[in-house]
């Protein structure tokens, strides 16, 4: 099983070496369907979600860590995140996980460490999203300006689902049984 888990790695970690093109994948662009068997048997208990907003530069940075629970031990686990993201840091249980133990090639973040029952997933990132070219029917973070010249951000999330934003199981069976949701922008914003 350990070979297999770091056979799958490899490929992985080379899939995302050759790939240079910054745009969301078909796996992320699909929201439900068949739900992945990393993915499987885990229940999101609760999301704890923190954004940055940074007009000036476009950028959203996230904190986000989700309370889960596993049916059964496991060797690897996984939640979907846009490969857009840069990830700065995973932490299993508060504790970092070394880079090499972790991959987004395609937008499903798989974690090689073993975890059962409850356990918390926190991962940082940084990315300056997508814009939706036909909003609100494609996905993405508008970047407006009020006709005083303040900033104006909104969110359009039709189809593609939580992963363009933070590490969830864009599933219908991923949705978490509690969220705290918390937004930071530069003043005079709200």
């Amino acid at each position: 099983m350990e070979r297999l888990v770091a056979l799958m790695l490899i490929a992985l970690m080379v899939g995302a070496c050759s790939q240079t093109k910054r745009t969301t994948s078909e796996y992320s662009l699909k929201s439900g369907g068949l739900m992945p068997i990393s993915q499987q048997g885990l229940v999101v208990k609760h999301a704890e979600l923190g954004f940055k907003i940074r007009p000036a530069q476009q950028i959203l940075e996230g904190e986000v860590t989700l309370n889960l629970v596993s049916e059964e031990p496991r060797q690897l686990f996984s939640v979907d995140l846009d490969r857009v993201f840069t990830i700065s840091e995973v932490r299993v249980n508060g504790i970092i996980i070394d880079a090499i133990k972790y991959s987004n090639p395609e937008g499903m973040l798989l974690v090689n460490q073993p975890v059962s029952g409850e356990f918390t997933l926190t991962v940082k990132y940084r990315v300056q999203p997508r814009i939706p070219e036909n909003a609100p029917w494609n996905d993405g973070l508008m970047w407006e300006v009020t006709p005083s010249g303040e900033p104006w951000i909104a969110t359009a999330v039709q189809a593609g689902g939580c992963d363009i934003f933070w590490p969830c199981i864009d599933h219908q069976v991923g949705e978490p049984a509690k969220v705290d949701l918390y937004i930071n922008v530069p003043k005079p914003l709200v």
